[in-house]
């Protein structure tokens, strides 16, 4: 009876019959929670959350020290504090104890006395963190490619610089106004004064949506939507919210914690700073279900890596988009050919960026590149694929036993005299 109703929810969850337009949302919002929650069951997220923690320990004094530097010279680094304690303020009552001492660490870092290769560490250390935050937003978003180093520097110093400056630009607006002749007169009116109280008491809430939106939007190294990561962001920004709450009234209170003495403090703040990055990146995963709906079905998330499946999807590839060139349609984009062969982004990209740098395929100048024939199908052997996708993983050449390799040499051998007449452009026949 158990088995039945599993195999009935999982009928209606992913079949396609046509329902009504509430039913149909149900349904939407049923797919992207079991997708989540599949994820998350995985622990691949969970994963690369813990190794954010362990990079982010050895990062959290250089950065802060960074940005306290930054703040400095503008006359604002007093209001690093309240910021550092809005973050703590989960782990309960020894919150401002080790915010204050976080900040005093970093007062007396004096980077005048580290010298050339303290400096050239202390900044390493910094790009590192980023570079960790990105590789895991990539793996969100299914991107095993990195962009070159010097796009990541920048893009990283502009995190790093953008952030500290953004922060005093919001502080010196909210200080502005609070202080303008037209906001005195103004709070003296009953409502507009509850209603300007309320305004600064969600000011660091709106902050953390609004960071968190440019992060998702900006981070990742594909086209993100902006809608898709705003609203991941508000999603993120209030589980970030909630989560807080019962990690104060049920762990920070909790009795058990004073086994631990004055190592408590510590392993509350280590618990808590797990759980921040477990939410970052399920928020950003949630992003790219949002832009990406097609890859919530089970059968879109089968990575396929080797063998026989990686033959049939490196082909249907290229007859999924000789097809569409001959029929002359506009050209699919990665997410669009996904969804026709439902394949996994990590299965397809490793092909498309195999049959590219081959020359067999080169994308538009399109927002939203999509894939074309770079030369004619018809003057390509099929056995140039073939050796291709055979190879795809092969970052090295094994020193085999002689005749292993003379058997996969004859296999070769085999596939370009029965494959040298039979061209990519069959596949569309």
């Amino acid at each position: 009876m158990i088995v039945n109703l599993q195999q009935r929810y999982r009928a209606w969850l992913w079949g396609d019959q046509v329902l009504s337009p509430a039913w149909s949302m149900l349904q939407t919002y049923a797919r992207l929670a079991a997708a989540l929650a599949d994820d998350v069951r995985n622990a691949e997220i969970s994963l690369r959350a813990m190794s954010l923690v362990y990079t982010t320990i050895l990062s959290l004094v250089p950065m802060l020290a960074f940005s306290f530097s930054l703040l400095k010279a503008f006359g604002v680094h007093d209001r690093m504090a309240p910021m550092l304690q809005l973050f703590l303020q989960p782990i309960g009552a020894d919150a401002d104890r080790l915010s204050g001492q976080i900040l005093s660490f970093v007062n007396n870092l004096d980077v005048a006395l580290l010298g050339f290769v303290g400096l050239v560490l202390l900044i390493y250390t910094m790009l590192r963190l980023m570079y960790k935050v990105q590789k895991s937003l990539d793996h969100t978003w299914d991107m095993s490619e990195l962009p070159s180093l010097g796009k990541r520097i920048a893009d990283y110093l502009t995190m790093i610089l953008v952030g500290p400056l953004l922060l005093l630009s919001l502080i010196t607006a909210a200080s502005g106004l609070n202080e303008s002749v037209l906001a005195t007169e103004f709070m003296q009116i009953s409502l507009i004064s509850k209603l300007y109280g309320w305004f600064l008491s969600s000011l660091p809430f709106v902050f953390i949506t609004a960071g968190l939106t440019f992060v998702y939007w900006f981070m990742p190294n594909c086209q993100v939507n902006l809608m898709a990561a705003a609203i991941a962001g508000v999603v993120a920004a209030f589980l970030w919210k909630g989560t807080g709450l019962l990690f104060t009234n049920f762990i920070a209170s909790s009795s058990q914690y004073k086994i631990y003495a004055g190592f408590a403090s510590v392993m509350l703040f280590l618990v808590w700073l797990y759980l921040s990055w477990l939410i970052f990146l399920f928020g950003s995963r949630l992003a790219y279900y949002l832009q990406h709906p097609e890859q919530m079905r089970p059968e879109s998330k089968l990575v396929i890596s080797g063998g026989q499946m990686m033959e049939n999807a490196g082909l249907s590839l290229l007859a999924c988009i000789a097809r569409n060139h001959y029929a002359e349609k506009p050209a699919l984009s990665r997410s669009e050919l996904s969804r026709e062969l439902q394949l996994a982004h990590t299965t397809l990209q490793p092909l498309l960026s195999a049959f590219e740098l081959d020359g067999l395929i080169a994308k538009n100048n399109h927002d939203s590149p999509g894939y074309l024939p770079a030369v004619p199908f018809e003057e390509i052997p099929l056995s140039r694929a073939l050796h291709l996708i055979r190879k795809l993983h092969a970052k090295q050449f094994l020193q085999g036993d002689p005749k292993v390799d003379e058997i996969l040499g004859q296999m070769d051998q085999l596939i370009d005299e029965r494959f040298e007449s039979t061209t990519l452009k069959n596949l569309v026949k």
